[in-house]
């Protein structure tokens, strides 16, 4: 925008001017970058202008220096006044060529210009290319040669746009020397060739068509073996608008067979490589390539053995060489895939074994008969499994079949090949009897049978301890034996018998009565001996000790006296402890407490044969309060309870004592309690001074430690008769 300058003048012509204010547009700072300054023919030029220049009657005017149309320029009224200038230099000569670049800027001021100079080397390099053809299938490749002149850099395009001048995706290929060569899928594609000096770049380009090849493959069981068939199974496909016409088989092996599906054998172990080269109808064909691995055949072969069906399993050794794994068939419907399996067979017969061996795709097979024989039952009866008493003749019935000779062992050292032998045992203890049986095959069963032989066992004593006793009585029976290892006992009170391993038995009588003692001795099951003890052991009845306590029966005061009344049953005589220390043997005694305590009585009950014992613990309370109704302080005698005045009590818990004047005034008073009985007492002075001879009044409130409150002093009926808590006190001086 425009501003106020200050502008002094110096000439006559200007002197009415002087130290006037002029409105002066500001002089022309103006100039231009350029892109570059240097460079090969055509060259590109970007131009800046200074956004400095301004006013809105600004123009611009470039001369480009080589006789091409100025370009003027107007200022925009807003930013970016001055837009962004692009020109093409070219140099068809073949030297240096030099242009001066002028920009002239006018203003109501006048007018200014600035030049730069640009640099243009001339154009020297040609791009020429050459195809071995242009058309071709699928896969073929394609040679290309850079005919070019000049260059010294040279780039190939196989997928070229021409509209864009851009080369589509990863098909820009960079190659130093002169031959390129290059693999197109089918289609139309444009190749194009750039060079360059440094300084100028030119392109040609080519169009390559590329017809559809067929799509090859094909399956078949890979990893054979040798000398053994193989099928090729074609499984290509045609390219659009063409068939398949021809197919062609090459193994690797020299072998070659044309068709879609073809049979071949290789007859040593190794690595093939089978190819298929199909041709399809536009005359393009295409190959494809497995690699086929041939693998040797293993050898298997087997050993085992005959045996009998009960000396089983049968073990079978393999033999073969070159197998991984193994298929076992026995013939019985078993199969197993172990190495070295063994296989029992539950019946007899002939049995043929087949082992498949074979590695990961190769296999041999190879089969062997067994005979399996039948084996006879052997088996036999015994007239018992125990038997009592020794020697023990035994005799054995034998029920084998299908044998034709017996072989017995008795356990006892003794042996028999005889049909039904008679076996005599000596010693007791416990045997097993076998038979081994055989037949025509020298196959052999056995079976064997328990039998125990037992000693008679002898009773030669009982021990009764006690026989005699009262009920419960519990007695213990010791049975001195020889030969017994279990006993049942009969005690003779109807019930049940108990049964024991022990030649000692406890047992507990409840009732009353006489009884009798059986015990049977056992050396095993029926094999035993009895003794009966009768009218052995007597329970007599039981005296039950029991009584109870009437406790101060005589009423108030109560002093402690406690009658024991005695409830026991069949007992004769007693004997009493009451706690205290002291003892009695009185059926019904009658016994003073002299303390206020718990105490545990005892009293044993007792007849001729037995005793029963009772224990009762109870509390024996002593309660009793007496008042006094004089005291003589001054009195000489021994009796010092006559100088003072004190309640007598015991068995209190609870207790409070005053003496009041004859006008009410309270003079003293107590509530102290020693071991339940009243602890202090009135020496007949107030505040320490002595009272005059006269007649006072006391008060007591008492509750005994069960609870009674004190109902108060009894009077007779010449003292006033009644029972209070308040009365007189006679003060004697």
């Amino acid at each position: 925008m425009d501003r106020p300058w200050v502008v002094n003048l110096d000439r006559p012509r200007w002197s009415a001017c002087s130290g006037l204010r002029w409105s002066v547009s500001p002089a022309l700072p103006i100039d231009f970058a350029m892109s570059q300054n240097f460079g090969c023919s055509d060259l590109h030029v970007s131009f800046t202008t200074s956004n400095l220049i301004f006013s809105s009657s600004d123009t611009l005017s470039f001369n480009w220096g080589d006789s091409t149309p100025n370009t003027l320029l107007i200022r925009s009224p807003t930013p970016p006044y001055w837009g962004l200038l692009h020109h093409t230099f070219v140099n068809n000569s073949t030297t240096i060529d030099t242009f001066i670049v002028s920009l002239t800027g006018h203003n109501s001021c006048g007018s200014k210009t600035v030049t730069h100079m640009v640099i243009v080397l001339p154009d020297t390099i040609q791009a020429f290319m050459s195809v071995n053809s242009p058309i071709g299938c699928a896969g073929d490749t394609f040679t290309f040669r850079d005919l070019s002149t000049g260059s010294l850099y040279t780039s190939w395009c196989f997928d070229y746009d021409i509209v864009n001048d851009t080369c589509v995706g990863a098909n820009l290929v960079v190659s130093p020397g002169t031959t390129v060569q290059h693999t197109f899928s089918a289609g139309t594609h444009i190749v194009a060739l750039y060079i360059t000096d440094f300084c100028a770049t030119k392109t040609t380009f080519d169009t390559i068509y590329v017809k559809p090849s067929p799509i090859v493959d094909f399956s078949f069981n890979n990893n054979i073996c040798q000398n053994t068939p193989v099928t090729f199974i074609e499984q290509s496909t045609s390219p659009d608008s063409s068939f398949l016409s021809a197919f062609n088989w090459q193994f690797g092996d020299g072998d070659s067979l044309s068709g879609n599906v073809v049979k071949h054998i290789y007859d040593s172990t190794g690595s093939y490589n089978a190819c298929l080269t199909v041709t399809s109808s536009n005359g393009c064909a295409n190959t494809k390539c497995y690699p086929v691995t041939v693998l040797t055949k293993p050898i298997v072969n087997f050993s085992g053995y005959d045996t009998c069906v009960n000396t089983q399993p049968i073990q079978f050794t393999n033999t073969s060489v070159g197998a991984n794994f193994y298929q076992w068939n026995f013939g019985d419907g078993n199969t197993s895939v172990v190495s070295n399996p063994a296989n029992e067979y539950t019946t007899p017969g002939t049995f043929t074994i087949t082992l498949i061996g074979s590695t990961n795709f190769c296999s041999d097979t190879i089969s062997h008969p067994f005979i399996i024989y039948p084996k006879p039952i052997a088996d036999f009866t015994l007239p018992a499994n125990y038997f009592c008493g020794l020697p023990a003749p035994v005799q054995v019935t034998n029920t084998s079949t299908g044998a034709q000779g017996y072989s017995w062992d008795f356990g006892n050292n003794t042996y028999s090949t005889a049909v039904n032998p008679l076996a005599t045992f000596s010693t007791a203890g416990n045997y097993n009897v076998l038979l081994t049986a055989f037949n025509q095959f020298n196959c052999k069963d056995t079976a064997q049978h328990p039998i125990a032989i037992y000693p008679l066992p002898v009773i030669n004593s009982v021990n009764i301890e006690p026989f005699e006793g009262c009920e419960p009585l519990q007695i213990t029976v010791s049975a001195n034996t020889t030969n017994g290892n279990a006993f049942l006992w009969n005690f003779g009170d109807g019930t049940s018998t108990v049964s024991t391993t022990l030649p000692t038995v406890t047992y507990t009588y409840q009732d009353t009565g006489t009884y009798s003692i059986s015990v049977t001795a056992y050396s095993f099951l029926t094999c035993g001996d009895t003794i009966t003890l009768s009218d052995t052991v007597k329970v007599h009845i039981k005296p039950i000790a029991n009584f109870d306590t009437l406790i101060n029966s005589s009423g108030y005061p109560f002093d402690g006296t406690v009658d024991f009344i005695n409830q026991s049953q069949n007992a004769t005589s007693y004997i009493w402890n009451f706690g205290d220390g002291f003892n009695s043997v009185v059926v019904n005694p009658v016994h003073r407490y002299e303390e206020v305590d718990s105490f545990t009585i005892t009293l044993i009950a007792s007849n001729i044969y037995c005793q029963d014992t009772i224990s009762k613990t109870f509390l024996v309370i002593k309660k009793d309060l007496y008042v006094p109704n004089a005291l003589a302080p001054d009195f000489g005698g021994s009796d010092t309870l006559v100088r003072i005045w004190k309640p007598i009590g015991m068995g209190i818990r609870d207790y409070r004592a005053q003496v009041f004047d004859k006008w009410g005034k309270l003079l003293w008073e107590s509530s102290v309690l020693i071991d339940t009985k009243p602890a202090e007492a009135w020496d007949g002075t107030y505040q320490g001074i002595p009272c005059p001879q006269d007649v006072y009044v006391w008060k007591v409130d008492a509750v005994f430690i069960d609870g009674e409150i004190w109902p108060g002093m009894k009077y007779k009926k010449d003292e006033g008769g009644g029972i209070k808590r308040i009365g007189s006190i006679t003060l004697v001086r």
